[in-house]
């Protein structure tokens, strides 16, 4: 399956990855720990992703606005370090997803296990400062254009998303940029080709011009 991975870096006083203490019920003594992060932000650029950048339309995400109709309900995971021997929440039970000018949030209430409490206090110490997700582009849902010379792809469409979570390393692996730099080889190769029916047009209009200029006065 085509799965690809994103992640973000929390830079500076941005608050993208925290915990929260929340009151757990009606009373309001008895207090909860949640973690809150972003998993993507909608109008920014990528890392180099090597001749060419991505970024989120704030549409990709719209499956998580979807309350009916899907076909296939969403279960997204949230998972530290993508890794399925981690989970730390499940949607719609434990894991909250929405979508708001920033990009992708998510929250959940930090899980009562010993690798749950120690990521609550790595994100809450600042060591663990990115947030990542894995999807799928549905077909038709990605769009190629040349800005100022550099390629730039625009996802527009998630079809499905598999999980979010915190991560140690926010950083694009080679296996999760694979998929978007086959996208980008059919981009270059459709570009070459239309590159090079302009040339024989303009070609051919030269052609027919030069005729002109030598025989049209005989037409």
């Amino acid at each position: 399956m085509a799965i690809e991975v994103r992640s973000i870096k929390v830079t500076g006083d941005e608050d993208l990855l925290r915990v929260e203490s929340r009151a757990k019920g009606e009373g309001g003594e008895e207090k909860q720990q949640w973690i809150v992060g972003y998993a993507a932000k909608f109008g920014v650029d990528s890392l180099d992703m090597g001749d060419f950048v991505e970024r989120l339309d704030p549409s990709a995400f719209d499956l998580v606005r979807e309350r009916r109709g899907r076909k296939k309900p969403l279960e997204t995971r949230a998972l530290w370090n993508h890794d399925a021997n981690y989970p730390l929440a499940r949607y719609p039970d434990t894991l909250r997803m929405t979508v708001d000018e920033i990009g992708l949030r998510y929250e959940f209430p930090v899980p009562d296990t010993t690798y749950g409490r120690d990521i609550a206090s790595n994100i809450a110490n600042g060591i663990v400062r990115g947030s990542s997700f894995s999807f799928t582009i549905a077909q038709g849902g990605e769009e190629w254009s040349v800005e100022e010379g550099r390629s730039v792809r625009t996802v527009k469409k998630i079809d499905q998303l598999y999980d979010v979570g915190p991560v140690t390393y926010p950083a694009y692996p080679d296996s999760g940029v694979a998929v978007a730099k086959r996208s980008y080889d059919q981009f270059r190769e459709q570009r070459a080709e239309q590159s090079q029916r302009r040339q024989e047009w303009a070609k051919n209009i030269a052609a027919h011009r030069e005729w002109l200029e030598k025989h049209g006065e005989n037409r």
